[in-house]
């Protein structure tokens, strides 16, 4: 719990129509209302995208990752071995050397959405000041 006080010190009413009063019945009849004013800002992942991969996206994956890393296959390779073999991707279309690179890039980018909804990220209360409003 957060407990502010805040002293404020009036303004000076005002006596005029030139001070940005109005007249009403021969009388100035503005007053000076002061408000807390501050800027508040919040951080959530909560409205990220979060569709968790198939068991096919995950077997794609792991299935590229090793030929990839451990067998030392290019992506170009890799695309024509998957079409000789007749695996088509997600959108059941045929394998480019850029779709084959999209599935390990889209899986780092997956796993670090997943990551950034996990934290949690402090409420910033800032620039507090007392605005008059005239009434």
């Amino acid at each position: 719990m957060v407990t502010l006080t805040v002293k404020v010190k009036k303004p000076p009413p005002l006596n005029s129509v030139s001070d940005g009063g109005v007249v009403l019945n021969g009388v100035v009849g503005k007053t000076a209302v002061p408000h807390l004013c501050f800027t508040i800002t919040s951080k959530s992942g909560d409205l990220t995208y979060n569709q968790p991969y198939s068991k096919r996206q995950q077997t794609l994956h792991r299935l590229i990752s090793f030929m990839n890393k451990e067998e030392k296959i290019g992506y170009r390779t890799i695309a024509r071995k998957f079409n000789s073999w007749g695996i088509k991707t997600t959108r059941g279309k045929t394998w480019s050397s850029g779709s084959v690179h999209s599935v390990l890039k889209r899986k780092i980018q997956s796993d670090e959405r997943i990551e950034e909804r996990k934290k949690k990220h402090p409420t910033k209360l800032e620039n507090f000041r007392i605005e008059y409003f005239y009434v």
